[in-house]
């Protein structure tokens, strides 16, 4: 008989330890452990992770990982769906998915994310009333009613939060990094490039990219009373100071100045790598004292796109 259980981490640690070796053997160890970090409890003071699973006979066969923001529960984001191949064609996944779905929905609803390049799975989740992001891999269901409309409350003008990055950001970094900008390379610490020019491929591998930044440097973000970020800047220390780079969602553009000088302090000597295409990126660089120094290319998933060096000491 097959049995589901909820689980809340970092409850039944026997539970997510074999929830672990099951996604460590489907996706890697490096997909494990970055799912350890959240299922020990390390976010829990910012998140909710609730797993969903099946088992027969003591033996786990599927599993579906669920995310919500607790200040700002609008925001979830769905992860970590596995099933073992002995247990496939069972409608195990539809039934943990719609599970997850219900479990989000009685906590008030909002807007769920979700990742996927598999054309089967996104016929499963576009039956649970997910579609795709232009430009992406990123699946959405918004109690809004539609994207746009998501967009325009979640970045409606309001009182703008300017601080540190956290586990806070795990969620809504994906509709940001998932609009549309004003700049073509939004971020060369992280690697991330508009929508209009490749397609983004990451959902939930997102927040684990601005945690190898935090190890390395800092990230400071602006956040609106939403929960919704509307501008981030990382800043990635090397061997003769930092490498800055920051975006914003578009009309917010004016937060970058503040959230760039707040990263930079105490460090000497500051590079940023600007898009040629990215005039408006360069100026602001150029308004806060950045220098250029010459051409130079920044080659990302198989591009190379032409930029300029700039720097200030």
């Amino acid at each position: 008989m097959i049995e589901l259980i909820t689980v809340r981490a970092p409850e039944k640690p026997g539970i997510i330890s074999a929830v672990l070796a099951a996604l460590t053997d489907t996706f890697g160890a490096e997909e494990g452990e970055l799912e350890r970090r959240q299922l020990s409890g390390t976010e829990a003071a910012d998140n909710e992770d609730v797993l969903f699973t099946a088992w027969e006979d003591g033996r786990l066969l599927s599993t579906i990982h669920l995310t919500v923001s607790r200040a700002h529960p609008g925001f979830g984001c769905l992860g970590g769906l596995v099933t073992l191949p002995a247990a496939r064609g069972k409608g195990l996944a539809g039934r943990l998915f719609g599970q997850a779905c219900s479990y989000y929905d009685d906590l008030g609803g909002g807007t769920l994310f979700l990742g996927t390049s598999n054309p089967m799975a996104a016929r499963l989740y576009s039956k649970f009333g997910f579609t795709f992001i232009t430009g992406t891999n990123i699946m959405v269901r918004t109690s809004a009613g539609s994207l746009f409309d998501f967009y325009r409350e979640a970045y409606a003008p309001g009182q703008i939060t300017y601080g540190p990055a956290g586990d806070f950001c795990r969620v809504p970094i994906v509709p940001l990094a998932a609009a549309r900008g004003r700049d073509m390379l939004m971020d060369t610490n992280i690697g991330l490039i508009s929508t209009d020019y490749v397609t983004q491929v990451s959902c939930t591998g997102l927040y684990p990219r601005l945690l190898r930044i935090m190890a390395r440097g800092g990230i400071w973000c602006a956040a609106l009373p939403t929960g919704a970020l509307c501008a981030l800047c990382t800043v990635q220390e090397q061997e003769d100071g930092a490498s800055l780079d920051a975006f914003a969602y578009p009309g917010f553009e004016h937060t970058l100045p503040r959230l760039m000088e707040m990263a930079c302090a105490g460090y000497r000597k500051l590079t940023a790598r600007i898009a040629d295409c990215d005039r408006e990126k360069k100026a602001l660089f150029a308004s806060l004292g950045f220098e250029e120094k010459g051409p130079c290319l920044f080659t990302c998933r198989g591009l190379q796109i032409p930029c300029t060096l700039m720097t200030r000491e």
